[in-house]
């Protein structure tokens, strides 16, 4: 199978794992592409998958508002642990953002639509709902006018790819529960983002050789697997930390969502049968709570789970 390169003369973005910037201008790059792209070359070389049989786009909400909490372990992991992958953890944000985007992009491939007008039409009402959106946040201090300067400047097909891409963007930092408070939520951004890039695919404005549906089906199952390494070592911890009922409800499961309807936004696929090198994890139906209240029950594990043998 021909491979499409998305690194192909794409603006170079430089950033650190968990602090990610977006492009901006004409060649504007959504962040959650911008994390694919500095990740692209790890997630391609996965050849076995992990199971992706869950609702990417309600995974994502969750792990993305128990970012904070995760993020908050880091301290008692550092005093508790000698043997922890520190690099997979930290990146756990990055690898969700890339996964996000993937997912996004198979679905823009399942898309039947190949009307340019259409299409275009869409991307307007999505500009304005963005924009709106943006501007309601401007007197609470969650967005600037200094982010929204470039929205607007340019016309035609070009600017409406520019502006969505710098809204999205600008969207994307609010975080769950900003965007909850607003008229836009985190399966409407999704929902933006499949019509972005069903439009760039349309009229050929995308930076790098056209990737095909085939193609975009492994790369979803590609960054799924490459951000549920980051999920399993945040889950360890947690559980090690402040036992396994915490950490269900500390760490929530992309599994959650399993046996629920699917969303009529995700086609239904058969994909490649999963073949772990581990146990899959599933830490089964968890809700997250709006406040984590931090326990440390009885009966905790007495030996390290990442000491080294010779330690335990």
């Amino acid at each position: 199978m021909a491979k499409g390169n998305l690194n192909s003369n794409a603006t170079t973005v430089a950033s650190t794992p968990g602090i990610l910037t977006a492009s901006e201008g004409p060649n504007a790059v959504p962040i959650t592409e911008v994390a694919f792209r500095e990740r692209e070359t790890r997630i391609r070389s996965i050849t076995v998958f992990r199971e992706g049989q869950f609702d990417v786009s309600a995974a994502c909400t969750r792990l993305f508002g128990a970012m904070d909490q995760i993020k908050g372990m880091r301290p008692a992991i550092e005093q508790t642990f000698r043997n922890f992958d520190f690099a997979t953890f930290d990146d756990f944000e990055g690898r969700l953002h890339a996964a996000h985007y993937c997912n996004a992009l198979w679905l823009s491939k399942s898309s039947n639509k190949v009307d340019v007008a259409s299409l275009a039409a869409e991307l307007v009402v999505w500009i304005r709902k963005a924009k709106e959106t943006c501007e309601m946040m401007i007197p609470f201090g969650k967005v600037t006018l200094d982010q929204l300067k470039r929205v607007g400047e340019v016309g035609g097909y070009d600017g409406k790819i520019q502006d969505l891409s710098i809204l999205l963007s600008v969207l994307r930092r609010l975080g769950p529960e900003a965007l909850n408070r607003t008229m836009l939520s985190t399966n409407d951004l999704i929902a933006a983002e499949v019509a972005l890039l069903t439009f760039q695919g349309a009229v050929g404005k995308k930076q790098a050789a056209p990737v095909e549906r085939e193609e975009a089906s492994v790369l979803r199952l590609q960054s799924l697997t490459h951000m549920l390494e980051s999920f399993d070592w945040a889950l360890k911890a947690a559980s090690y930390l402040y036992g396994e009922a915490a950490a269900k409800q500390m760490v929530p499961s992309p599994y959650a969502d399993r046996g629920n309807r699917k969303s009529s936004k995700e086609p239904t696929e058969t994909e490649p049968s999963p073949a772990p090198t581990e146990a899959s994890t599933n830490v089964g139906n968890t809700i997250t709570p709006d406040t984590f209240v931090m326990t440390n029950p009885s009966g905790l594990p007495l030996t390290n789970p990442f000491a080294s043998d010779d330690k335990k």
